[in-house]
């Protein structure tokens, strides 16, 4: 086969294939078939929505293979392409179409493969209902009376627009009155004027709706339903206020009481000056019985009818005057209406005065100082914007009528200015409020008094806040700097005293250019604007050098700043860590013993005094506190012996004191040093508190005693010394047998420190300080003692009296108690110098 026989052959084969595989656009459907656009709301549309379908195929083509698309057209305005889309469900293609524009629309739809395509013109109508009330000139535009037609008729422009408008065939109208969402429905007859296109509308206002407000105006309301190819469709139009409600029983309050006051505190009349008319026609034949009247409170609630006491109606001018009894009501503010049941069919018709009616509570009083004297001032009540001023008189008193309700009343007298904030009125006030004030006073401790004022108010005038505003004299203060702020709540008005605590108030603003303190407060009393004055320490403490623990006694007296001693005050000491107080009596005086702490150095001493309202004062000194070096010896009263025998006996010497002592030495004075042994002699090292034993050992060679001079008892010192410190004691040894002496009697031979009346010749003592230095005091007082002893004795024996026989036993006692009491002396004596 030639290049030229194959190509006719392929271009044979193609073309019978085409004409096997042809594109069809069948069945194109608009739904709905009859597109409304909906009123939504007022002045507002939901959009027409339409559904357009169409079926497209090709031979041997899945149908989602092909493309669908279409291009609306609206007035010669084309919009862009807008694809279908392929449900595999209905084999159908679809596209969703909005508009809230109504008119004639056309959709070319195409339907697409490759590069075969097949196009389809389809048109579709799209409907609005629209219209609109035509109102009548005049101001209101219409005036209805209860019982009659519109005097104008309602004209309604309705049409249904599409390409063109045109009036919708045989609608159906509602009218309504409507306010607050409350609907009235009016009935009346409907026609259509062919001239102007318009619906006529004679709507009647059914004497049933009398008692609509004739003081308002209410919406004009209609409801329009069309049925266009067997669907309904609604519109409404609404006008508002529009329509003003008469009665053709007009009834009007000209005036009450003359124009005069409608405040009542108590009980009174009320002469009302009306007009009547009929349809605008003077009435003839009016009488009391065709009256009556109310009052209407806050709450909407209504009152029983008035008594009507005195009636007049005059025919020429179609006016009267009508006096009603008023008795008491709960205080506050009434409407007052005036009605007529002149015609049975149009009942209570309604006339209402302009001005409202007010029960009022009385607010009176009568102001004077703790001396009785008048205070002059105003008084402010503010409430809902409007103010009433009371000026008080010249007595003090004031008066005037208010309503029940929340104030702002303001306070204005002498130095004082009171804002107070939520003043809940709810009945009567009468003698509500106290005022005092004074300046310089003296009899308020801790202050110099620049102003003091009081005010006090009823517990039946309640309030939820105020600001007060007070002025001072600066020539009775010092420093305007210090200048406080105190009040007493428990303050007594006739005796100008306070029986509380004056109580300080915080963060006062003061201004020292106007010499005037604001401050808030949610309580009433006395204040007082001040200098505060100061407390002064007249104290004593012993000394200033003291150990560590030692207790130190403080005592003195807290002084304000004219030397007043000052009762009930708080003093406070401090040394260190250790803290004390303790109150002033009656005449300021206080003592504290404070213990010092456990450290050394120079620590200072603080003492501070405390009372409000006064200044506190402080004063300070140094305290040196040092360690205690000090030891202690326990040792036997008395230690037994007798020749060739050794006695043991322990002595327990004991580091008393703060500090560590070393090489503490133990010795014995006031026997022979061949008689005894101590063991150990020597202690390296005492921490305070250490006690360590010594042990005394005491032997008197056999025979001893028939060579030597010895005594019965002897008197011996046992002495523990270190660098830092020493200490002394005594003890009695004696022999528990009888011994021989080489002197035969017993002799009272001085041992120890005695025996220096037998060394110490009596040129070295040259003076009273040498005298009582070198211990020959211990031994004059001896001396006394013996020598009065001796006196005694024999006052006894030249007076009489028989001395009872001596025994051993008896001599031994007594001799023992005396050398026990010499004993004790030498101790003292002895710890003192070695303290």
């Amino acid at each position: 086969m030639t290049i030229k026989n194959a190509y006719i052959f392929i271009t044979a084969v193609l073309l019978l294939a085409s004409f096997g595989r042809a594109i069809t656009v069948d069945n194109i459907q608009i739904s709905p078939s009859n597109p409304w656009i909906e009123q939504l709301g007022e002045n507002s549309y939901t959009p027409a929505s339409i559904l357009i379908s169409v079926q497209c195929s090709e031979n041997n083509v899945n149908p989602s293979d092909l493309s669908v698309s279409g291009i609306i057209t609206y007035k010669s305005l084309t919009y862009q392409p807008k694809d279908f889309v392929y449900d595999s469900e209905t084999d159908l293609f679809k596209l969703n179409y909005q508009t809230t524009t109504p008119g004639i629309y056309s959709i070319n739809i195409t339907c697409s493969y490759n590069s075969s395509s097949v196009s389809e013109l389809k048109e579709f109508e799209v409907k609005k209902l629209t219209g609109d009330i035509i109102l009548p000139p005049g101001n209101p535009p219409y005036s209805i009376y209860v019982g009659q037609n519109f005097e104008i008729p309602v004209e309604v422009e309705l049409f249904v627009e599409s390409n063109t408008k045109t009036p919708p065939l045989n609608p159906t109208f509602k009218v309504y009155l409507e306010q607050f969402g409350q609907k009235y429905q009016l009935s009346g007859e409907i026609a259509f004027d062919q001239n102007t296109q318009h619906f006529i509308i004679n709507p009647f206002v059914s004497s049933e709706y009398s008692e609509l407000d004739t003081s308002m105006f209410y919406n004009l309301l209609i409801d329009i339903e069309y049925f266009d190819a067997g669907e309904k469709h609604s519109y409404e139009i609404i006008k508002r206020n529009v329509v003003k409600i008469q009665s053709p029983l007009e009834l009007h309050i000209l005036d009450v009481n003359d124009g005069g006051s409608m405040e009542y505190a108590t009980s009174g009349a009320l002469t009302i000056h009306y007009s009547m008319f009929y349809n605008k026609n003077i009435i003839q034949d009016l009488d009391q019985s065709d009256f009556f009247v109310y009052l209407v409170d806050e709450d909407g609630k209504r009152t029983a009818n008035l008594e009507i006491a005195n009636f007049s109606y005059n025919t020429q001018t179609g006016t009267g005057y009508i006096k009603a009894k008023l008795p008491q009501y709960e205080p506050g503010v009434y409407r007052l209406f005036l009605a007529s049941n002149y015609m049975p069919s149009i009942s209570g018709v309604l006339a209402e005065s302009k001005r409202p009616v007010k029960f009022i509570l009385p607010f009176s009083g009568k102001i004077v100082d703790a001396n009785n004297r008048a205070v002059g001032g105003k008084i402010r009540l503010t409430k809902d914007g409007e103010t009433k001023e009371i000026t008080l008189g010249n007595m003090g008193e004031y008066f005037t009528p208010v309503l029940p309700g929340n104030y702002t009343m303001v306070l204005q007298f002498g130095a004082l200015k009171a804002t107070l904030k939520g003043v809940d009125i709810k009945s009567g006030i009468n003698d509500a409020i106290r005022f005092d004030s004074f300046s310089g006073h003296e009899d308020i401790p801790g202050i110099s008094v620049a102003s003091l004022v009081v005010l006090e108010i009823a517990s039946d005038l309640e309030f939820s806040g105020a600001d007060l505003q007070i002025y001072y004299n600066a020539s009775k203060v010092a420093d305007e700097q210090r200048i406080e702020v105190y009040t007493c709540h428990n303050w007594n008005f006739d005796r100008r005293l306070c029986s509380g605590e004056w109580e300080r108030i915080d963060k006062p603003i003061i201004d020292t250019t106007t010499n005037m303190v604001q401050f808030n407060v949610s309580a009433f009393s006395a204040f007082v604007i001040g200098e505060r004055k100061s407390l002064h320490f007249d104290a004593n403490i012993v000394k200033k050098d003291y150990f560590m623990g030692d207790t130190i006694p403080i005592s003195g007296k807290v002084l304000d700043s004219n030397g007043n001693p000052i009762e009930d005050a708080s003093v406070y000491a401090s040394l260190g860590s250790v803290n004390e107080s303790a109150k002033t009596d009656i005449g300021g005086f206080f003592t504290i013993n404070l213990k010092a702490p456990m450290y050394e150095g120079s620590l200072k001493l603080t003492l501070r005094a405390e009372k409000d309202p006064f200044l506190p004062t402080e004063s300070s000194v140094f305290i040196d506190l040092s360690r205690k070096t000090e030891l202690s010896i326990l040792s036997p009263e008395t230690i037994d012996i007798s020749e060739g025998k050794t006695n043991s006996v322990n002595i327990t010497i004991e580091n008393t004191g703060q500090t560590n002592l070393s090489d503490v030495t133990v010795s014995i004075e006031g026997i022979p040093s061949e008689w005894y042994q101590l063991i150990p002699t020597t202690i390296s090292a005492m921490n305070p508190k250490d006690s360590d034993k010594v042990t005394l050992k005491v032997l008197v060679p056999a025979g001893y005693c028939s060579s030597h001079e010895c005594k019965k008892f002897y008197l011996i010192n046992v002495v523990a010394k270190s660098k830092e410190t020493k200490i002394g004691t005594t003890t009695v040894l004696q022999f528990v047998e009888n011994i021989s002496t080489t002197g035969g009697e017993e002799t009272n031979t001085p041992t120890g420190f005695l025996t220096k009346l037998k060394s110490a010749p009596t040129a070295m003592i040259t003076s009273f300080t040498d005298f009582l230095n070198t211990g020959w005091w211990i031994v004059l007082i001896i001396i006394i003692i013996v020598f009065g002893f001796l006196i005694k004795n024999k006052k006894n024996r030249t007076t009489g009296y028989k001395r009872e026989p001596s025994d051993h036993k008896y001599t031994r006692e007594r001799t023992i108690n005396k050398i026990r009491k010499v004993k004790a002396k030498v101790s003292h004596e002895f710890k003192y110098r070695y303290k």
